[in-house]
């Protein structure tokens, strides 16, 4: 009621409640054509089977606790932990773990939190040498 009534206000007098009618079941098709399509879409995602696997360190996993999760925009997912820096191509784990000798290796292997920034580069936010 409340609807008709916004709509006689804002309608002039000679807008038939019939016209009203009319829109409302025009905006019903709408949504029922909506409604079909998106029901359709979700017939086709049916048959896809959808698999989630665990990584422990069974599997490569340098520490089972895991600090921060990503994905770059390679694929890959990067994986912090209290032990190291973990990636993940779909297949195997490559660890990164600091390195006295390297200069270029992480701070530490306790990482805090991982982020890949808008250029795609993995910023690590590890505990700080002492």
């Amino acid at each position: 009621m409340f609807l008709l009534g916004l709509v006689r206000t804002y309608l002039p007098e000679s807008f038939c409640i019939n016209h009203i009618f009319k829109l409302m079941n025009l905006k019903t098709n709408q949504f029922n054509i909506l409604f079909f399509i998106l029901l359709m879409c979700s017939f086709d995602t049916l048959g896809q089977q959808l698999s989630f696997n665990r990584l422990n360190s069974e599997d490569g996993l340098s520490n089972n606790l895991v600090t921060s999760i990503v994905q770059d925009n390679r694929g890959f997912l990067w994986f912090g932990t209290q032990d190291g820096l973990n990636r993940f191509d779909g297949y195997s784990i490559n660890v990164f773990k600091k390195s006295d000798e390297d200069t270029c290796s992480i701070l530490d292997n306790l990482i805090f939190s991982l982020f890949v920034d808008s250029k795609g580069d993995l910023r690590i936010s590890a505990k700080t040498r002492t």
